[in-house]
């Protein structure tokens, strides 16, 4: 594991415990909503990382990479909660 992957899972695991300390997803609560915010924010994180790198804007250990991972990571998280807090209407 490279230095600038473990920081890329890093920043998506604590802003993902951070975005559920400040708005919860409210589909689960206690661990499981802790670690499906921070399981998702390194989803993002990761994603946001590699599309980078696979285009070529950036390499693996730059403060790019770094920054494109929280950006990604936060738009995944608020995508998912505008998504997963809306209910059907009958």
């Amino acid at each position: 594991m490279t230095t600038g992957l473990f920081w890329t899972l890093f920043a998506g695991f604590i802003l993902g415990l951070l975005m559920n300390a400040f708005k919860p997803m409210g589909i689960t609560t206690g661990m499981k909503a802790l670690l499906l915010a921070a399981g998702i924010g390194m989803v993002g994180a990761l994603a946001a990382s590699f599309a980078g790198q696979g285009m070529h804007l950036w390499g693996r250990e730059q403060l790019a990479a770094f920054v494109a991972a929280l950006v990604g990571a936060a738009m995944l998280l608020g995508a998912s909660r505008y998504f997963v807090g809306r209910t059907a209407k009958a």
